[in-house]
């Protein structure tokens, strides 16, 4: 008898079986990972950056006294200091600088820390916030105080509260709201309400 030089019909059979499985066991581990990658998207916030720049803003204004309002600009004076290299606050006279520039087709949010009492090298600092930022406001909320009202809860009387824009430089009053938009959004980025007393 002479080798035979080809596979039988049931070692085809086998060998297709295999190859089979093999395909089924592949497509299994790519669906569950598609999966698991659709619920991470889902559970990860559209934008993460905002809310470390939400608590950003409201510690710049509660710890600041004035401001001033600047074309695409907004400052900051008072007393919201911190270490650089550690993140602790340290409460020193400082000017934050929230400010729109353009690069190109590209506007950043810069934010620029000065700290006026510091002689060091490291007094100044400036981060790149975000990108795509069409406006930044300050404004006032005004209306009947808030303690006046017996009945209705702070939620309540912001919302009939009547917000006006500031446009000069002066200390910051009481309650004030700082709104940063988008360029493309029609909700804005950022709406923080804050009361400073």
């Amino acid at each position: 008898m002479r080798p035979r030089s080809g596979l039988t019909l049931l070692e085809l059979v086998a060998a297709s079986l295999l190859a089979a499985m093999l395909c089924v066991a592949v497509l299994g581990m790519m669906a569950s990972s598609a999966r698991r990658h659709r619920i991470i998207i889902n559970q990860t916030p559209a934008r993460p950056w905002i809310s470390p720049l939400a608590e950003q803003v409201r510690w710049d204004v509660l710890q600041s006294r004035s401001f001033r309002i600047r074309p695409n600009a907004l400052e900051l004076h008072g007393f919201a200091s911190r270490d650089f290299g550690t993140g602790v606050a340290y409460h020193g006279p400082t000017v934050i600088t929230y400010q729109i520039v353009k690069d190109g087709e590209v506007s950043w949010l810069l934010r620029k820390e000065l700290h006026v009492d510091d002689l060091s090298s490291k007094y100044f600092r400036i981060e790149f916030v975000c990108a795509d930022v069409g406006g930044l406001r300050l404004s006032v909320l005004s209306g009947q105080d808030a303690s006046r009202q017996k009945a209705a809860s702070f939620d309540d009387w912001r919302e009939s509260a009547e917000e006006q824009e500031l446009k000069a430089d002066g200390p910051l009053p009481e309650r004030v709201v700082i709104t940063i938009r988008g360029i493309t959004d029609k909700a804005p980025l950022i709406r923080e309400v804050i009361c400073r007393r």
